[in-house]
């Protein structure tokens, strides 16, 4: 699966940022920010040596926030459980499809 540098949605427009420091200063993988129109992603690294599928699941589970909030479905947004789940079935969908 190819993580894109940037995106559109609901006509605006999203960047995807690789960072050097999100697991030391907030043990982080990822982050979303609708307001900053932002993806953050942890670059691998000594003490994150994440492998790719991990970073391609991290990046669908920020995706799915960017959507919900797109969608203005604030309290969706905020239930890390369901955001998790529906950004692993969605990483499952991309990566398996023919």
């Amino acid at each position: 699966m190819k993580i894109p540098n940037h995106f559109t949605l609901m006509g605006r427009e999203i960047e995807v940022v690789w960072r050097e420091d999100l697991v030391g200063k907030e043990d982080a993988s990822g982050r979303a920010s609708w307001r900053r129109g932002e993806i953050e992603l942890q670059k691998p690294c000594k003490t994150h040596e994440a492998d790719t599928a991990y970073v391609e699941q991290t990046f669908c589970h920020e995706l799915v926030h960017m959507i919900l909030w797109a969608m203005a479905e604030e309290d969706l947004s905020e239930n890390e459980r369901f955001v998790d789940l529906f950004g692993g079935l969605l990483h499952q969908a991309m990566v398996t499809g023919e």
